[in-house]
């Protein structure tokens, strides 16, 4: 696994995130002048509740705009413990001993949406993908005795991250998919192999066959993008193991921001992307952080798959980051 961020990745987000050209040279540059947007900007997993609690803030829910995974609206009261959410809210107050926000827009980010392989002690195989399950992750009330509770060829949805250095899934919730046959699924991670003359890529351990209408702006390896493939293979792995199965793309998503500016920003996630020995821009849950305008006493030591915290704001789609904190270990 190539742990540093190309060249030519830096500056596919770079370009992504400007908004007009004219850049000045030297280390001082933000990525992206502005003088931010009001409000804040959020990424993470739901940790609490009494109002929704996420990187810490918590933020009123009742009034905001809640999304699935397909941009359908749902109730905010299907935003469950352990989800990972990304949301946009009101500037950030505090108020006696917590931070508060009102929430506007919150969209449900799951990582794994598909059919259970095999189920372990601790881990569950989804669509070819491990997924690691821990005392910290939120099991569904639905599944009293855990793992145990379900069984191969069920359909699950995971919350959690991709680990691209252990290419593993790394759950922060897990619940079993009610209803009707999903007539897609979805694996969210890191791109990795891509190989656009024969339109194929991997995310984790799904090769995916993809061919995009309009060309996907900025896909590239070690960029983190949500996939809908079909529910049949595309074609399946070889008898003798030689060749995997590959996943039929429909559609893939890019990871950015839902907004370019915010004042205040803050996520909690693992790191995607290393570029400190060139321009100081690490990528947490695939989202561009420029570390250049702080010290980060961190950094230094940091490889993709850590947990972190980052907080700061968020200018052309890039959060400038004025602390980074390593988060428990996973």
């Amino acid at each position: 696994m190539n742990k540093l961020i190309s060249a030519a990745l830096l500056a596919a987000i770079l370009s992504l995130s400007a908004c007009g050209g004219g850049g000045s040279s030297g280390s001082d540059t933000q990525a992206g002048v502005s003088s931010g947007g009001t409000g804040s900007f959020s990424n993470g997993p739901v940790t609490s509740f009494g109002s929704i609690v996420v990187n810490g803030i918590h933020f009123d829910q009742t009034s905001a705009t809640v999304r699935d995974t397909d941009g359908q609206t749902v109730s905010s009261a299907s935003i469950k413990l352990g989800m990972v959410v990304e949301l946009t809210g009101s500037t950030v107050e505090h108020v006696g001993s917590r931070d508060q926000a009102q929430a506007r827009d919150i969209s449900l980010v799951p990582a794994l949406v598909g059919p259970i392989d095999r189920v372990g002690t601790d881990t569950l195989v989804v669509m070819g993908q491990t997924v690691l399950v821990s005392g910290a992750t939120h099991v569904d009330e639905s599944l009293p005795q855990g793992l145990a509770s379900l069984s191969a060829n069920e359909f699950v949805t995971v919350y959690g991250f991709h680990d691209a250095r252990r290419d593993v899934y790394v759950a922060t919730r897990i619940e079993r998919r009610a209803g009707a046959v999903p007539d897609h699924y979805v694996v969210h991670g890191v791109i990795q192999d891509l190989d656009p003359i024969n339109g194929r890529c991997r995310i984790g351990q799904q090769t995916i066959s993809y061919q995009w209408g309009t060309d996907v702006i900025g896909l590239a390896n070690g960029r983190v993008a949500s996939a809908k493939v079909s529910t049949v293979l595309y074609s399946p792995a070889s008898a003798d193991g030689s060749s995997p199965a590959v996943w039929q793309g429909q559609v893939m998503t890019l990871d950015q921001p839902s907004v370019s500016d915010r004042d205040q920003a803050s996520v909690d996630g693992v790191v995607t992307s290393l570029s400190l020995d060139t321009a100081g821009v690490i990528a947490v849950n695939g989202l561009a952080v420029d570390t250049r305008q702080m010290v980060c006493s961190v950094c230094g030591g940091l490889s993709v798959g850590d947990r972190v915290q980052v907080e700061g704001r968020l200018v052309n789609n890039v959060i400038v980051a004025n602390k980074v904190s390593a988060a428990a270990a996973n």
